[in-house]
């Protein structure tokens, strides 16, 4: 009897132990996003995101950078242009923030990092696509928006924590993908590229 006591708490250690070490952080990998076809000459990316280091702006803090990851994320999906096309695609990131505000009154966003504390995680994405003819007229356009709230728990360890947030980037940024996939293919259905 003493035995499977010992040996059925080995086992909750173990797997105690396993649980713990399996949080590796994985990079967004954008080479299954197929390009949107598209027909343009000219891709654009401007950058109107808020890019402080002050609280509650987190976005160096976090693994993965929103404002990168939407770069990325129209690299991927506008990546075959047509350099015959006069039409320039100009993708305007509107917001790609990473925010934390503390959920006890006492802790401050610098204890955050440095201990456990409770926190609760917001994030943005919002791009204005657009595509424009030669002088500058807009042709078509659309906005996409996405946005994740989470709070977590000061039983987590900051491992755990980084983990968590970086699941919510990927969640968010599937979220803002399908979106877009959407409203890109219906809106822009006039200059698909017949290739």
């Amino acid at each position: 009897m003493s035995n499977r006591i010992l040996y059925i708490l080995g086992i909750i250690v173990l797997c105690g132990c396993a649980s713990s070490s399996n949080l590796k952080i994985q990079k967004i990998d954008f080479s299954s996003f197929n390009d949107l076809n598209i027909d343009y000459g000219v891709l654009v990316i401007d950058n109107q995101f808020i890019k402080k280091i002050d609280a509650p702006y987190i976005d160096y803090y976090v693994p993965e950078k929103l404002g990168d990851l939407v770069r990325r994320w129209v690299n991927a999906r506008f990546s075959l242009k047509n350099n015959d096309s006069l039409i320039v695609l100009k993708t305007t990131i509107l917001k790609a923030n990473t925010l934390a505000f503390p959920l006890k009154t006492d802790e401050t966003i610098k204890n955050l990092w440095n201990d456990q504390a409770s926190l609760r995680i917001e994030m943005y994405i919002e791009a204005y696509i657009e595509l424009l003819d030669k002088k500058g007229s807009q042709l078509a356009y659309c906005e996409v928006k996405a946005y994740k709230s989470k709070e977590l728990g000061e039983n987590i360890s900051l491992a755990e924590r980084d983990y968590q947030i970086q699941e919510m980037t990927k969640s968010l940024l599937y979220d803002f993908d399908r979106l877009a996939v959407d409203k890109v293919k219906d809106v822009f259905k006039d200059y698909a590229s017949n290739s």
